[in-house]
């Protein structure tokens, strides 16, 4: 059986941030739902953290990303420099946007996340 993966071309994108909120991972793609295949978050300081990842419409208020909504739960890292959260389902996706959305990370904390993930823009 072939994996999303296998049948579109795997993009990636950096995930860097350090204060609490919501920060852009990907852009929106017109008509375009992004799906996740694979995800890393690493917790660079080793402190209290929970990342949940969101679709974004791509509107801002003052700066600030606005249109979001959850699209997994609040994700706890391991308290420890470098522990890592990764996860991987290159078959069905790990979780998706609507079309025309994005991909946000909220922290939950002032404390710096690093990662990547791999996903697929399908029609």
């Amino acid at each position: 059986m072939a994996t999303l993966a296998d049948r579109y071309l795997p993009r990636r994108a950096v995930i860097s941030a350090d204060a609490a909120g919501d920060h852009e991972v990907v852009a929106p793609v017109a008509g375009r739902k992004l799906v996740v295949v694979s995800f890393m978050v690493v917790n660079v300081d080793g402190t209290t953290q929970q990342v949940t990842f969101k679709s974004w419409d791509g509107s801002t208020d003052n700066g600030d990303l606005d249109g979001l909504t959850a699209v997994t739960g609040a994700l706890g890292l391991p308290e420890i420099a470098g522990g890592v959260l990764p996860f991987a389902e290159p078959m069905f996706g790990v979780f998706e946007t609507p079309r025309g959305e994005g991909i946000a990370v909220e922290l939950a904390e002032n404390a710096e996340v690093g990662g990547m993930l791999t996903y697929v823009a399908v029609a």
